[in-house]
């Protein structure tokens, strides 16, 4: 009895431990932190953690980073809808934040978690870059006005990197039409590639634009004037209400839900 109660030990043991070798679990400075970020640069994979409150989140962080509350009642859930197998960077302003943090991933079921100990006071002291809101807010409204602004010289690839380029993107015109999925815009590029369609100039105007707490989300309004000619002969979208939903995708800012509507002026 006491040799099956020793090899069951000895089981579990051996188990423990091949779990605990498959769990990275390490402390980085900023310059090693610096050095993973750009080892990762454009790897959807690799996810940056601000834990920061959110107050100093919205202000300025690192690049690509999204946020959640360490100290929510919802931490853990949201943790828990992320996933688990990708690598993960956390950070806070001095180390503390996201050492609770790691600790609560690592009890969860994290694989692959970096620790950022000396925090991005120090990161900025060392002269590493963050992205302040205001840069934030300017990158979105540059993909907004891109959807636009391609027309002038024709430039697909800059179209089709602004929008979602998956079967989720949805446009909603002012007209019946509805398009689901990149391709449906696309099939529509002969109309604008034809040499009868001469696209002047667009205007936004009342532009506002939101940010998710998590940061990669953002949601906008304005009203649109967008000025073109058709065979020379005016073919213009004037004081059309323009509502979308802009997601960050690997450092890059896509619009991926839009809904155009003229106002019921009765």
């Amino acid at each position: 009895m006491k040799i099956i109660t020793l090899t069951i030990c000895i089981i579990i043991t051996a188990f423990n431990i091949a779990i605990s070798q498959n769990i990275v679990s390490k402390d980085l400075s900023c310059k090693e932190a610096f050095e993973l970020i750009q080892e990762h640069r454009g790897d959807p994979n690799f996810v940056i953690i601000d834990l920061r409150p959110e107050k100093m989140y919205n202000e300025e962080h690192i690049e690509n980073a999204i946020f959640f509350d360490v100290f929510s009642d919802q931490f853990d859930g949201w943790a828990n809808s992320l996933d688990k197998d990708k690598v993960y960077l956390l950070y806070c302003t001095i180390g503390q934040r996201s050492k609770m943090g790691l600790e609560k991933m690592k009890s969860i079921g994290f694989k692959n978690l970096y620790h950022m100990y000396e925090g991005i006071r120090v990161w900025k002291s060392q002269g590493y870059q963050t992205i302040q809101k205001s840069s934030e807010i300017a990158l979105v409204e540059k993909a907004i006005n891109n959807v636009f602004g391609w027309a002038i010289n024709k430039d697909f690839e800059l179209f089709f990197n602004t929008i979602a380029d998956d079967s989720n993107f949805v446009s909603v015109t002012p007209y019946k039409r509805v398009k689901f999925g990149a391709q449906a815009v696309k099939n529509d590029t002969a109309f604008w590639a034809s040499p009868n369609f001469k696209a002047i100039r667009h205007e936004l105007h009342n532009l506002k634009i939101n940010f998710s707490s998590g940061g990669d989300v953002a949601w906008f309004y304005c009203v649109l004037d967008d000025i073109n000619t058709w065979k020379g002969e005016p073919a213009n979208w004037e004081k059309v209400r323009w509502t979308g939903v802009l997601e960050k995708r690997n450092g890059k800012w896509r619009v991926v839900q839009q809904h155009f509507s003229w106002p019921n002026e009765e």
